[in-house]
């Protein structure tokens, strides 16, 4: 009924905010840089997408890791859900005086994005880097590339 199903897309929803707010223990067993390569290889294996994932050595503190884990998390799902992408890129970097933190995801996709097309994802990590004087964009490169960066501080 279309009753049952309002109450299962807020069930969802409700689990889905819930989970994002939790500490993922892979990054504390493994580190941050095996967890998001077994998050986004998990993924995009199954997917068919050929993908590199660079993680630079970093020292940050867990809930920016959290923040960069959902980020990675984010990008690999919407390249599959929204994109006909056959290669993803992720790179993780930290700038020179390791101050602020970079996660940029580009595809090869033909379909364009822009922030409208994701939603809830996009939105929870826009608030999130803001809670780390960060920005998330959302843009079409030159090269016809998609590309998602987010910028956060790792100075708080």
């Amino acid at each position: 009924t279309p009753e049952t199903e309002l109450l299962l897309k807020e069930a969802i929803t409700e689990f889905l905010d819930i989970s994002h707010l939790l500490y993922p223990s892979i990054i504390e067993h493994l580190g941050l840089k095996t967890a998001v390569g077994n998050a986004v290889g998990k993924v995009l294996q199954n997917a068919g997408i050929s993908y590199e994932v660079t993680v630079s050595d970093c020292e940050i503190d867990g809930e920016l890791e959290t923040l960069i884990y959902r980020a990675a998390q984010e990008c690999v799902n919407n390249v599959v859900k929204h994109s006909d992408a056959s290669e993803f890129t992720l790179a993780i970097t930290t700038d020179q005086d390791n101050e602020h933190i970079q996660l940029v995801a580009t595809d090869n996709g033909s379909v364009s994005f822009d922030e409208n097309d994701f939603g809830f994802g996009l939105s929870m990590l826009r608030q999130q880097a803001a809670l780390f004087e960060g920005s998330l964009t959302v843009g079409r490169a030159s090269g016809g590339q998609n590309v998602l960066t987010l910028i956060a501080s790792t100075q708080r």
